[in-house]
């Protein structure tokens, strides 16, 4: 390959490379207003579920799952909130519920 067919060729990948992440902003949309404000939860070592509705400014204990239960992460869906937990090596799934106050399994 010659040097002005190579510059051509790395200059048309770097355009489309630049230009494809805006046409799929452009594509997806204005986003969906929430309903009500979405909650944050983290997890400690002591097995305790903590929630924030102001992004992180305070916390405030949501469930007290006990000191065996080790809390991996959590997983935002659109329409719902999960937490990966372990108990004794057994990994699972507590999915929160529609009125936001209680967790259940999935």
């Amino acid at each position: 390959m010659d040097r002005s067919r190579f510059l051509r060729t790395c200059t048309i990948l770097a355009a489309g490379s630049l230009l494809a992440p805006r046409a799929g902003l452009a594509s997806a949309g204005v986003p969906k207003p929430q309903a009500k404000p979405r909650l944050w939860f983290r997890g400690d070592g002591d097995g305790r579920i903590f929630a924030s509705a102001n992004q992180g400014m305070t916390w405030q204990v949501h469930a007290r799952l006990g000191p065996h239960f080790i809390i991996h992460n959590f997983i935002y869906d659109e329409d719902e909130t999960r937490v990966v937990l372990e108990y004794k090596r057994l990994h699972f799934q507590l999915r929160l519920t529609a009125d936001g106050r209680a967790w259940e399994t999935v």
